[in-house]
């Protein structure tokens, strides 16, 4: 693995990563205690549909619910800090704070040699995932610094819908000024975007214990399911370096509750912040994104910067300020 490789294209495939033993581990104790629950458990999202809430942004709790096949339909919010599930929560954190992955992120940057794990997701199916920037969502602050990293828990079959990464696309993609925007402006602009980068899609062909690691800023997603007879099962890991705080669009998380697993530190929650979402601040913002104008409110708050929502053209700030604050 080559630092120039990461800085020129935004991505690294590390094949082999993990062990055979200790993914089979993870889905024996998945398939006996997980998969079949009744327990009400943290969802992980899809983009379009649930996350553009500012009240639930990144999460919604549901019981299982499967799919025709068996598969758990929706993906698993935090997998490594499930509670009632102390085995499977155990041997996913044995995978995210291994010292295969520790090694990999150590070599990324030569200012950051420690990672802390922040958050996870676990998937059995897959429902396909809209082309997006993980740092619109979690980021590090300063901003810039978080990783993604996907594992293969299986050989993905290519109708399964397979993950994929745009090179080169976290200095070509969109910067952050288009982060204030609301949800929905935020993934229409990048569909936009990504019509002159679709040269650039890499969709590998992942087996078991291969990985995939990338900036925060890079564009990725994951093709549609064709055959829902075939799973995808995956596990995805975001990392701040320990240096840093990390935060979410709306606020800094200046307040989180951390354990060491591994010799690696790993956030079990993030304590609310006293009033986060009361407004100090708005501002009207235009971005110009493929041609076109994207103009939003930029609603400036205890806990940070977070958007209210998208402004059409010609209305008048004032007119708007009863609906943000």
């Amino acid at each position: 693995m080559m630092r120039n490789d990461w800085s020129e294209h935004g991505f690294l495939l590390c094949r082999d990563l993990i062990p055979a033993d200790r993914i089979e581990r993870l889905l024996v104790e998945y398939r006996a205690t997980v998969l079949n629950a009744d327990d009400v458990l943290a969802r992980q999202p899809r983009f379009r549909r649930e996350s553009g809430d500012s009240r639930h942004p990144h999460a919604y709790d549901a019981p299982n619910r499967l799919t025709e096949f068996g598969y758990l339909a929706e993906g698993l919010k935090n997998p490594h800090v499930l509670e009632n599930y102390p085995g499977f929560s155990g041997l996913a954190l044995s995978i995210l704070c291994s010292r295969e992955v520790q090694d990999r992120l150590a070599d990324l940057n030569p200012d950051y040699a420690e990672y802390c794990l922040h958050q996870s997701m676990f998937f059995d199916f897959n429902p396909g995932t809209e082309p997006h920037q993980d740092s619109y969502y979690i980021d590090s602050e300063p901003r810039g610094a978080m990783i993604g990293f996907w594992l293969a828990l299986e050989d993905i079959h290519v109708d399964a819908g397979r993950f994929y990464v745009v090179a080169d696309s976290h200095v070509e993609g969109p910067g952050v000024e288009l982060f204030n925007a609301d949800n929905a402006a935020y993934l229409n602009a990048l569909e936009r975007t990504m019509g002159g980068l679709e040269a650039k899609r890499f969709v590998p062909d992942l087996a078991a214990g291969d990985a995939l690691i990338w900036h925060g800023d890079v564009i990725h997603g994951a093709l549609p399911n064709v055959d829902p007879s075939r799973s995808r099962k995956s596990l995805t890991g975001h990392y701040i370096p320990t240096k840093l705080l990390g935060r979410n669009r709306f606020r800094v998380y200046g307040n989180t509750v951390e354990r060491t697993c591994l010799g690696m530190r790993y956030v079990v929650t993030n304590r609310p912040e006293v009033e986060p979402n009361r407004p100090v601040a708005i501002r009207r913002n235009t971005v110009e994104v493929a041609g076109e104008s994207v103009e939003f409110l930029a609603v400036r708050t205890v806990g940070g910067e977070q958007a209210a929502f998208s402004l059409p053209l010609g209305v008048r700030l004032e007119d708007a300020l009863g609906s943000v604050t």
